[in-house]
């Protein structure tokens, strides 16, 4: 199978190249190109079926910037394949810019992520600098499933960042896409990075845009403009006015689920008891994350929101968090939700 027909909005040729096909009813890897600084690492089956829904303690991490992978509690189905991606430089520096073309062949089952958090540095005292620059083209073809899971981005004092990503997504294909973000590597760095801007762009074959995510963080040193400062209810005392851009929270995150009608219906209630009777279309909707009865600590402090995307295309969700690992935890319950009804709509 040839590689992803998109080619980055640069024009340049991609630092890494993915393809994944279903050959004889499993998922293979079936190319793979790489140039410096991204690599992958061996494409591999998850190790089995894995709790669903069940985690530890209450997966903050440690610090600021505590990251815990999603695979490390979240449900592991063993027919669909992990392509870890990582990063050999440690971290984006300014100016630099990546680009990454994947195909997910037709009733192919691919989950990408990450070996560690992705920091995003900044340029040297008294240097101007460019955005660092990561551009993804995935195509999802008919009957596949794509997940994209990093771990979350950890932005240093004044780093500058950009991320687009265009999504293909064939009549069938299914996409679980994630990203997450903590606001520092330590409460005196908070908020002190200059612009984050992440971009994900949705699209069918014949370029009908299905749905467009677009986030902005651009907060100003001292005075923390650019968030609505300490406007959600239930958050953490703030333990400075720092804090206060997310309502006392260490970690954001989104996820965005696009997926035939029929089987976003049964996801939207099976995510149901997760939040406060979020109803279809209703967005901004806030409540303590989880309900008592989940699997998951309610002392985790998580909020969540949960609305339908225009169109009905598929459905969005926002996250705030004590931290990144508690982060990835969350996206992890909500995949583990989502694997047992995309299976049970491949095998009823």
């Amino acid at each position: 199978m040839p590689a992803a027909r998109l080619a980055p909005a640069s024009g340049h040729r991609p630092h890494l190249e993915l393809a994944l096909a279903c050959v004889g009813g499993a998922t293979r890897l079936v190319r793979c190109a790489s140039r410096a600084p991204l690599r992958v690492f061996r494409a591999v089956k998850p190790a089995g079926p894995g709790a669903a829904g069940g985690f530890g303690a209450d997966g903050a991490g440690a610090g600021v910037g505590g990251a815990g992978g999603v695979t490390a509690g979240a449900g592991r189905p063993d027919w669909l394949v992990e392509v870890p991606i990582v990063h050999l430089g440690g971290g984006l520096l300014p100016g630099e810019s990546l680009n990454v073309a994947v195909r997910v062949g037709a009733g192919a089952a691919a989950r990408f992520t990450g070996v560690g958090a992705t920091h995003l540095h900044p340029p040297p005292e008294g240097a101007g600098g460019q955005a660092a620059q990561v551009r993804l083209a995935l195509e999802v073809e008919a009957g596949a499933l794509a997940e994209w899971v990093p771990e979350p981005l950890v932005p240093h004092a004044g780093a500058r960042y950009r991320q687009v990503a265009t999504v293909v997504l064939h009549p069938g294909a299914s996409l679980f896409y994630a990203e997450s973000l903590v606001v520092g590597r330590s409460e005196e760095e908070a908020f002190s990075w200059d612009e984050l801007v992440l971009r994900t762009k949705i699209v069918a074959p014949d370029r009908t845009l299905l749905a467009v995510d677009a986030l902005r963080l651009a907060p100003r040193p001292g005075t923390r403009e650019g968030f609505s400062p300490g406007l959600l209810p239930g958050a953490p005392p703030n333990r400075s006015t720092d804090w206060a851009s997310f309502g006392g929270y260490r970690a954001l995150a989104g996820v965005l689920v696009v997926a035939e009608g029929a089987l976003l219906d049964r996801l939207e209630t099976a995510l149901g008891d997760l939040f406060a009777g979020p109803s279809r279309g209703e967005a901004g909707a806030h409540a303590p994350w989880p309900p008592p009865a989940s699997a998951y600590p309610a002392r985790s402090g998580v909020l969540g929101g949960m609305s339908r995307l225009p169109g009905g295309a598929g459905l969005a969700v926002r996250l705030l968090a004590p931290g990144g690992g508690a982060a990835m935890a969350a996206i992890g319950v909500i995949l583990a939700r989502w694997h047992r009804l995309w299976r049970q709509g491949r095998h009823p």
